[in-house]
């Protein structure tokens, strides 16, 4: 996995003073992948690590090293350790005409929560989208997102559906319109 993409962020660094807009960022890590002069005594600077753990950050404006080192963290998602609610061996029961949800925290290798958003959560296998529909999920930026899904009433219906974060699979459930 060293070539995996662990976590990414930005961060936007305001300069201030006379020669604010005259100065020259440089940022000393192996974590930053873009630096971008706004032009107006701000910089914005993007984060990825491959490497799960904290960073280093140094900031120097025209060779002057600002402050002290600030610390970046980044985490690493253990698909394995996934959850679901409801458990995701079970059947997901939604009554005709109604919405129901499931929510999945993403947990790392030591079992803590992520404790943050930003990852992809995708639900298959609604191949009866005539009767299921996937109405969205909501990111609550602290590892867990909440997906909704309608029985439209039509007739009775279920549907296997496969959970993956960011393109990896990791449980299946099943809803049930009855």
């Amino acid at each position: 996995m060293a070539d995996d993409k662990i976590g990414q962020g930005t961060v936007t660094f305001t300069a201030t003073g006379p020669s604010a807009t005259e100065s020259t960022l440089t940022l000393s890590t192996n974590a930053v992948s873009n630096s971008i002069d706004n032009g107006d005594g701000t910089y914005t600077f993007d984060l990825t690590s491959s490497v799960s753990g904290s960073h280093s950050v140094s900031v120097s404006v025209d060779g002057t090293t600002l402050g002290d080192n600030e610390m970046v963290n980044f985490t690493s998602v253990d698909v394995s350790k996934t959850t679901m609610t409801p458990d995701p061996l079970t059947i997901v029961y939604v009554d005709p005409g109604t919405t129901g949800s499931v929510t999945v925290s993403l947990f790392q290798a030591d079992d803590s929560l992520v404790g943050h958003g930003g990852h992809t959560i995708s639900f298959t296998g609604l191949y009866l989208p005539v009767f299921i529909t996937y109405d969205g999920t909501v990111d609550h930026d602290n590892g867990t997102y909440t997906a909704t899904f309608t029985c439209l009433g039509i007739y009775p219906s279920n549907a296997d559906i496969t959970v993956s974060v960011d393109t990896i699979e990791s449980n299946t459930f099943q809803i049930d319109c009855d």
